[in-house]
């Protein structure tokens, strides 16, 4: 499951929707304070998505939060900035995204973005199987 912190309803619609032509479920919290307790009680989450004209001013603080709490650290985070934030998009790196999108963006661009980090989560959920393998192997 995807998680959009916008409270941009048309461009958070707009994602939602092309999104889920892909076959990915996508929830829309516009509440940050919700959406940040239900992060640390729900391990569901596999794709977190800000738009950083969410909170304007508190969209890097809010990248630190996610990367330096122990339950979403882990989860990737791609924010969502305009073109012209040429300085967003370093300090979003800085402040721990692992990716970003620019708006405008194109349909295809966004699906095989969220694709792309799909195939790494499994990728990282089969090393994680194989290393829970390997210890048991190791305790036969």
């Amino acid at each position: 499951m995807i998680l959009l912190l916008s409270d941009n309803e048309k461009r958070a619609t707009l994602l939602q929707n092309d999104l889920k032509r892909e076959g990915f479920d996508l929830h829309i919290y516009t509440d940050l304070g919700k959406a940040l307790l239900d992060l640390s009680q729900d391990d569901a989450w596999e794709l977190i998505m800000l738009d950083c004209e969410f909170t304007q001013q508190e969209a890097f603080k809010i990248c630190q939060k996610l990367k330096n709490n122990p339950d979403t650290r882990l989860i990737p985070l791609i924010c969502i900035l305009g073109k012209e934030q040429i300085v967003d998009q370093i300090l979003v790196f800085e402040a721990g995204a692992d990716d970003f999108i620019l708006m405008p963006y194109s349909t295809p661009e966004i699906q095989l973005k969220v694709r792309s980090i799909q195939r790494m989560i499994e990728l990282q959920n089969t090393i994680r199987q194989k290393d829970a393998q390997l210890e048991n192997l190791k305790d036969v």
